[in-house]
């Protein structure tokens, strides 16, 4: 049974709720980077469903947008919230490069293993070359790429972030858009009907590629916009996107992996632990509760072994009927 879209938007609400009587601070923490993980997460569901392999590319694709975004605000003054819609092309590009590289590997029936190594190997290639325009750009147009944030370029709400009302909000919108267009459109039901069945949906005159090649323009669309998201929550670079991979594909598989609405629950599952977890381990070891800690990637992975043990299927498994 699908899961229906406003359970989803049902829980994230009644969540923030919660975490907000309990920690206002934390709980704001924990909804921006819940949100832009989703967003991403979601992205990253897309390209499985299509050719059953992780896309260890992914987080190369996100560093599109995170370039972007440093460099466009700190130059023209583009708030990354727009610098982040000028990345869309470049990283929609990068991820159907990235389709077109895989597909003869894929028609041939390579190994899931060889199509991993494929996607690492582009992973290398674009992280190359975003850091030879990262340092391009800092020495030609005097802006910082490496190690910086825009927090200063948000607005803000009554001393709030804007990422905190904005992040949920921009989420929204992709999982209701995603939700119309794969229930609601012919392209969007050929695209479900070709990951159920790709043989299938084959015999039944559907153009298979062309549903792929639209799932990951759309994944290359959305980890570009949530690359250039994260600027407004942590100090990034380039390669940020592929250093917080193993949170992404965490959220992923929380969310049941096959679900792209089960990302967004997966992604503020985590984000909700993580979070939390790390300003109070940060508290409890160093007396400093909002230290970034350079072990907090630990956490997701933890958190999804201990969820995964409750239920393997993720938490989409919750809206199956029996």
């Amino acid at each position: 049974m699908k899961l229906d879209i406003w359970v989803v938007v049902a829980v994230l609400v009644v969540g923030w709720a919660a975490a907000l009587l309990f920690s206002p601070h934390v709980a704001l923490d924990g909804v921006m980077y819940s949100s832009v993980l989703a967003i991403s997460a979601v992205a990253l569901t897309m390209t499985f469903l299509t050719t059953k392999v992780p896309n260890f590319a992914h987080g190369a694709v996100m560093g599109v947008g995170t370039l972007t975004a440093l460099v466009l605000t700190q130059r023209f003054g583009i708030s990354p919230y727009l610098s982040g819609l000028v990345a869309l092309p470049f990283s929609a590009a990068a991820s159907v490069a990235l389709y077109y590289t895989l597909l003869p590997i894929y028609r041939r029936g390579a190994s899931p293993i060889i199509l991993m190594m494929a996607s690492m190997a582009y992973n290398v290639i674009l992280l190359g070359v975003l850091n030879a325009a990262a340092d391009y750009f800092g020495r030609a147009w005097a802006v910082f790429t490496r190690g910086y944030t825009l927090k200063s370029a948000d607005f803000h709400i009554a001393n709030i972030q804007g990422l905190a009302v904005a992040g949920p909000l921009i989420m929204v919108a992709v999982a209701f858009s995603l939700y119309l267009f794969l229930y609601r459109t012919k392209l969007g039901v050929a695209l479900r009907a070709a990951v159920e069945n790709e043989e299938l949906a084959r015999s039944l005159g559907i153009d298979v590629d062309k549903a792929f090649l639209i799932a990951w323009v759309l994944a290359g669309l959305l980890a570009g916009y949530s690359g250039a998201l994260f600027t407004l929550y942590f100090s990034v670079e380039p390669d940020t996107g592929w250093m917080m991979l193993a949170n992404i594909f965490a959220a992923s598989i929380v969310g049941g992996l096959t679900n792209v609405f089960g990302a967004i629950l997966g992604a503020y599952f985590m984000g909700f632990v993580e979070v939390p977890l790390a300003t109070w381990v940060a508290s409890a070891a160093t007396g400093e509760p909002y230290l970034v800690l350079q072990y907090r990637p630990l956490l997701p992975l933890i958190a999804v072994a201990l969820s995964l043990l409750v239920l393997p299927r993720g938490l989409t498994s919750l809206g199956r009927r029996k």
